[in-house]
């Protein structure tokens, strides 16, 4: 993840997992985080991993550091997750987690409903989606 390798793979393509959205560091990910993935489907659990074998090579810390962003309940996530999906937004499972599909959902939700767009589970977008029943 940290270091770049020898030989690119040109058909792998790259991600950009941010599991803060705009408020934490980005990472630049290559075939080996999905490797990882493999093993434990939790994009901070495959980040803690690559950062941590990174460690092992460098000592360097995160060039962006981790923000103070306060995290939903999972009960709240599931709400937002019920909101959502009557809206016509998430059709994935109920299940408290803001991965991927809910976030897509939360990004389109407030794009409709005139916020900012940051795909963030935040008590003000939870509040406009319970507003919008």
């Amino acid at each position: 993840m940290g270091r770049s390798s020898a030989r690119p793979n040109r058909r792998s393509r790259p991600r950009w997992p941010q599991p803060e959205g705009i408020y934490g560091p980005s990472f630049l990910s290559t075939k080996n985080y999905f490797v990882i993935k493999e093993y434990n489907f939790s994009d901070l659990y495959v980040l803690f991993v690559g950062h941590l074998s990174d460690r092992m090579m460098s000592p360097l810390p995160f060039a962006t550091p981790w923000s103070a962003s306060k995290q939903l309940r999972t009960k709240d996530v599931e709400t937002m997750q019920r909101g959502l999906t009557r809206a016509g937004f998430y059709k994935d499972k109920i299940d408290g987690k803001a991965g991927m599909q809910t976030r897509a959902a939360l990004g389109a939700y407030q794009k409709s409903a005139g916020l900012k767009v940051d795909c963030w589970p935040s008590e003000e977008v939870l509040r406009s989606i319970q507003a919008s029943r």
